[in-house]
């Protein structure tokens, strides 16, 4: 009877990850959910204090790696049907840590979550670092505007949103995926806006913000052939709930050290 109305009974409750359940295992059975997660800390500053420009390979700092496995911690009890994580060192990193020891799948790499790329930072006069850096996002939505001199953000927003949306597709139950801030900010942006058009993305951007190592959940019903998407949680660091020492934004923090402020 209760398979016939669209719900399942299971154990766990709101633990197992199910997409419901109010505490007595009721899970709709035409409900899935989306783990979105932002990779954790890393320092894009060598130990010499020289900026990093090459950023592919910048690796966990220490307290990444711990919130990495807060992050596991809490989800320890989530089965996922797969795992799917930029190719970049910090967000693959990041999912291994958070997948742990659990028996998994491999993890899937898609280029296309890949992080929107910057131009020539030594190009940017000094006098204008800190508004195309820190700022950056803030006129994502700007025609013909580009991250810092590099990728244009709409062919940016259009190449996420490429690889997001067939990921609707498919039989599981609970995803994962580990990628960055700005490609974050396209997903979420993407679902809040119903999909909607590459521009009314892009000027949610500055709105979106993604601490590092922040957990995201959106959940996908399947009903009658139509595909609704609500965003049920975002940008939560279980390492600061109540954000405390998260006082910069991540653009802000990302960039402080170069900029000698923070």
């Amino acid at each position: 009877m209760a398979k016939e109305a669209g719900i399942e009974r299971g154990g766990g409750g709101d633990g197992d990850g199910g997409g419901g359940g109010d505490g007595d295992g009721v899970v709709p059975s035409f409900r899935s959910r989306i783990f979105l997660l932002r990779h954790a800390e890393v320092s894009y500053v060598t130990a010499a204090g020289e900026p990093v420009l090459e950023t592919d390979s910048v690796p966990l700092t220490k307290a990444g790696r711990e919130q990495a496995k807060k992050v596991g911690a809490e989800l320890r009890s989530v089965m996922f049907d797969r795992v799917i994580s930029s190719p970049l060192l910090r967000t693959l990193e990041t999912a291994k840590i958070v997948v742990g020891e659990r028996e998994q799948g491999q993890i899937e790499t898609l280029s296309g979550l890949r992080e929107i790329m910057e131009g020539d930072y030594d190009s940017i006069p000094e006098r204008s670092k800190r508004r195309e850096l820190s700022y950056a996002y803030e006129r994502a939505g700007d025609e013909g505007a580009s991250y810092a001199g590099g990728d244009s953000y709409v062919s940016f927003a259009e190449r996420v949103r490429a690889v997001f949306f067939p990921l609707l597709e498919g039989d599981w139950r609970n995803l994962l995926i580990v990628s960055h801030d700005a490609v974050n900010r396209v997903i979420l942006g993407s679902v809040l806006v119903g999909g909607g058009d590459v521009a009314s993305v892009l000027r949610m951007l500055p709105k979106l913000e993604q601490d590092y190592c922040c957990l995201n959940l959106i959940e996908v019903d399947r009903r009658g052939g139509e595909v609704l998407l609500r965003v049920k949680m975002m940008n939560v660091t279980g390492y600061d709930l109540g954000k405390r020492r998260l006082c910069l934004t991540s653009m802000e923090r990302a960039f402080a050290e170069w900029l000698g402020v923070g």
